[in-house]
């Protein structure tokens, strides 16, 4: 049997400009190089393009450093949640990033939302920013093995700190500011406030002023002016702090009058008389007009809302409750005139949690200047906050007797008459100091 046997060689197998190289062995390193020449460009393009994205994500981080520190600042002084957003907003834009411009996302959470050691806390505050980045040399190479471009994300989160409880704080500071001051002691009044801080805005050379003879003894004291008179704090190393830094209103932005409901039936001409257990089981109780305690009474836990009236209390009817707030308020402020008058014994504990939490008495900001009298008896105890930003209140005479009690006192002006103490044991009670100082944790 006869086979034919046809050998090809390779040099009659390849294009005559390769055939040169056929058992050459620096033309298959020739051949090598030109099929991994591509791969390698491709490396080096996708090289230069991560080390692009890294800066944008190092550009990102620090856009969210600068927005989340705008929006402490704005959380410090007072600001609503609407400026804050708007600070935080503006300070990612001067940096670059643009709330819904070129696939840029600004996010302001209070708490944060990410994994975070903060996340679920009131006093943090996170902005999120986010860009999409492109191709650039690597895109030759991303269409043909499906390369996509990263989403480059980073965020920031600021802590804001409560850190100085505080049980006085007078929130007056109009210009010009008032000439007697805003936090002031009359007829000799003593005014105590244990391991709490005493806090003033108003600009008046004499802002906090116990020229009648009286005298003011607090843990830490503070004022946007100067004081007059015999004025103490008493912990070392502290001394009474003078043109001091504004102390925003905790409570601003951060409880909310709950919706009136209908009123209750008027049992007293044109207004009420409170006596006995008053019930709240809708947990909020709405009276329109004056409302006058009459005999012992003792309220259900709940909110008791009276619009366009006054509370008054005569000095031989006890008022009581656990977990209560009582609001002053009105749909139309400039022409109410209502106010506290207690000239009796008063031991109300405040909410811990809800809408009003930590309040105890409340009058409208909105509502006109006028003086509330507490005035109550030594035994009359408050725990919480008396939470007065448009009123002046008048606290009187052994006011605050319980050691380990927590009673605060927020008013645009404070006037303290005879021997009163305050104490600062406040937890578990749901109220807020100032926030004081800020620093960014994340």
């Amino acid at each position: 049997m006869i086979r034919f046997t046809q050998r090809v060689s390779c040099r009659s197998a390849l294009p005559r400009v390769l055939r040169r190289l056929c058992g050459n062995e620096r033309g298959n390193i020739s051949i090598i190089t030109a099929f991994a020449i591509p791969v390698l460009l491709g490396f080096g393009a996708l090289g230069v393009d991560v080390s692009v994205w890294l800066k944008a994500k190092n550009s990102v981080q620090g856009a969210a450093d600068a927005a989340v520190v705008s929006l402490a600042a704005a959380v410090k002084t007072g600001d609503s949640p609407t400026r804050w957003q708007t600070e935080a907003y503006a300070t990612a834009a001067a940096n670059g990033y643009t709330n819904g411009q070129n696939g840029v996302v600004v996010a302001v959470n209070n708490p944060p939302v990410s994994p975070s050691a903060f996340a679920g806390s009131v006093d943090a505050y996170e902005v999120a920013i986010s860009q999409p980045q492109k191709l650039y040399l690597a895109q030759v190479f991303g269409a043909k093995f499906g390369l996509l471009p990263p989403t480059v994300t980073s965020r920031a989160v600021a802590l804001v700190k409560r850190n100085s409880p505080t049980c006085l704080l007078a929130l007056d500071n109009a210009n010009p500011p008032p000439p007697n001051g805003t936090l002031n002691t009359s007829g000799g009044a003593i005014l105590t406030s244990h391991k709490c801080a005493v806090y003033d805005d108003s600009t008046g050379s004499k802002s906090i002023n116990t020229a009648g003879g009286g005298s003011i003894s607090a843990s830490y004291v503070g004022t946007m002016g100067n004081y007059l008179g015999n004025v103490v704090a008493t912990d070392p190393p502290y001394t009474v702090q003078t043109q001091g830094q504004y102390v925003a209103d905790p409570y601003r932005y951060t409880r909310s009058i709950p919706p009136i409901p209908p009123y209750q039936p008027k049992n007293s001409g044109n207004g009420y008389k409170w006596s006995g257990t008053i019930l709240n089981p809708t947990g909020v109780n709405a009276y329109k007009g004056d409302v006058t305690i009459s005999a012992a009474t003792t309220l259900a836990a709940g909110i008791y809302i009276i619009v366009d009236g006054s509370l008054n209390q005569s000095n031989s009817n006890p008022l009581s409750g656990t977990g209560v707030t009582i609001i002053l308020t009105s749909p139309t402020p400039s022409t109410d005139n209502g106010t506290f008058g207690f000239s009796g014994q008063v031991n109300l504990t405040a909410p811990p949690t809800g809408p009003t939490a930590g309040i105890a008495l409340w009058a409208d900001r909105n509502l006109p200047y006028y003086s509330d009298n507490l005035t109550g008896s030594g035994n009359t105890y408050v725990k919480g906050a008396v939470y007065l930003p448009s009123h002046q209140v008048k606290y009187a005479g052994n006011n605050q007797a319980v050691t380990n009690g927590c009673t605060q006192i927020i008013a645009w002006d404070i006037i303290v008459t005879g021997t009163t103490n305050f104490y600062h044991e406040c937890a578990n009670v749901g109220i807020l100091d100032p926030v004081l100082t800020w620093g960014l944790v994340e």
